[in-house]
């Protein structure tokens, strides 16, 4: 395929899921030759920007890309039709709510020079809205969803033809997240024996990723198994309350808030036997699930975001009724009661990462897209 000239906009400045996945896939359209621009929100702290420097992809600062100021929208608008008329990219690759306004008018107000395309990262962005209808219909070419079920819905919602659509699962470093990753060190700062079932959950702390639900089974899963450890990982405004439930459910001693972790946090996934997601957060793809198998651990939870397109039923994991935390806890205890069983499913689990969410098969299905909207 022929080498392509591509501009990706990401109206924001944090490092979060998305973010990641926009910088990664940058760093790997550079990598097979393609010409790639990066555009994000210029900010003070550079929390995105010297996360991307890091992985070899320098953002460009001619943006504002600021979502609450309409005078710097107008004049980014203007600026990126410029930008567009001289560079003429085939592909401008959208991302958030507000980079999708201001590229998409760019791209109209230059003339149809390239083409549009915007990933949805949330499943709250295909609902319908009225003010979505001209931008999806009339001001977009393509579309990338995360999931069957978010690419249904947003072809249901709006008249968009559904080969315009294409399905992209997440993505996850599988040379960073791997099978052979020592758990012994993950447990060993936390004082964990090698034979303690340990339960993970990798989540900022917010009421809607309902860690309460998870706290809820401890209660019941502390009876089975005594010396159970359950360790709640990353940080956020909500952490206080969690720690509070806690300490009223008497779950101190087996209860670790690891705090927030990224160099180590293959380690910490190895010192888990089993994962648990139950919200997708701000990030459909569920990332958090894709490296807990990456690193061979079954993944547990709810029916929500990409999970029921990531877990195979009873093969890498199980899904669990929303909300429930008795079922919840009857999963995990069945599991965690048959080791074997345990590691065969983690095992399935790294060869299906292996063959659908790598950043090798993201790439390839993303340019494939790319070069069936310019038509070639």
């Amino acid at each position: 395929m022929s080498k392509l000239k591509i501009i990706h906009l990401l109206a924001s400045h944090k490092w979060t899921g998305p973010a990641e996945g926009v910088v990664t896939l940058c760093r790997d359209l550079k990598n097979q030759g393609h010409d790639v621009r990066l555009f994000c929100t210029p900010n003070s702290r550079r929390l995105l920007a010297d996360q991307a420097v890091q992985r070899g992809v320098t953002p460009e600062s001619d943006l504002w890309l600021a979502r609450e100021h309409p005078v710097l929208i107008a004049l980014d608008i203007r600026r990126l039709r410029g930008i567009l008329r001289q560079n003429r990219p085939d592909i401008l690759h959208l991302h958030l709510s507000a980079d999708h306004w201001i590229g998409a008018l760019a791209a109209g107000w230059a003339g149809g020079v390239t083409r549009v395309v915007r990933t949805i990262h949330h499943p709250r962005t295909v609902e319908r809205r009225p003010f979505r209808s001209w931008l999806y219909e009339s001001l977009t070419d393509g579309f990338v969803t995360l999931c069957e079920k978010d690419r249904g819905q947003l072809t249901r919602n709006y008249r968009i033809d559904p080969m315009r659509v294409s399905v992209i699962h997440g993505a996850v470093d599988t040379k960073r997240f791997h099978f052979d990753v020592e758990a012994r060190l993950g447990r060993a700062e936390f004082g964990i024996k090698m034979t303690t079932p340990v339960i993970g959950m990798v989540a900022r702390f917010q009421p809607h990723r309902r860690h309460e639900i998870l706290i809820e089974a401890m209660t019941r899963l502390q009876k089975l198994f005594p010396t159970i450890r359950l360790l709640l990982v990353g940080r956020g405004e909500h952490q206080p309350v969690l720690e509070q439930i806690v300490r009223e459910k008497s779950l101190e001693r087996c209860v670790i808030f690891t705090g927030y972790r990224d160099r180590d946090l293959p380690q910490i996934y190895a010192a888990m036997d089993v994962a648990v997601l139950l919200a997708s957060g701000n990030d459909g793809s569920c990332r958090a699930a894709l490296e807990a198998m990456a690193v061979g651990r079954p993944v547990i939870g709810f029916p929500v975001g990409a999970l029921p397109e990531t877990i195979v039923e009873g093969v890498t994991g199980h899904l669990v009724a929303e909300g429930d935390a008795e079922k919840l806890a009857a999963c995990l205890a069945a599991l965690l009661s048959d080791r074997s069983r345990m590691q065969s499913m983690g095992e399935a689990a790294r060869k299906r990462i292996e063959t659908e969410f790598t950043e090798t098969v993201r790439l390839e299905r993303t340019v494939a897209f790319y070069h069936l909207l310019i038509g070639n």
